[in-house]
């Protein structure tokens, strides 16, 4: 017989001495694991993610900002100029404007 029958037949026998497999499950679990694993962390090195990262803080900032000046801002709106000094603004007004 040549080498390569040889083999042949000892693979068939390796075959028929080898436990049925499972149908149901067509990989072993922990090799499953371990793609699962990579596959999750792999997701997580994405260049995307950076930039969202990024817009979520200059967002985060920017309503910061926008809180703050309308805070400043109240402060004036609540204040009431005395009478007087309002009256002495529209005369010096009145009298420089032709």
């Amino acid at each position: 017989m040549k080498k390569h029958d040889v083999r042949l037949q000892r693979l068939f026998a390796a075959v028929k001495a080898a436990p049925p497999a499972d149908e149901d499950e067509s990989m072993p679990g922990r090799l499953r694991a371990r793609v699962l694993a990579d596959w999750r962390a792999s997701a997580l090195d994405t260049a995307g993610y950076g930039l969202a990262l990024l817009f979520r803080g200059a967002l985060i900032c920017a309503g910061v900002v926008m809180l703050a000046s309308i805070a400043w801002s109240f402060g004036d709106l609540a204040y009431d100029p005395e009478n007087d000094v309002a009256t002495a603004n529209y005369e010096l007004r009145e009298d420089v404007m032709p």
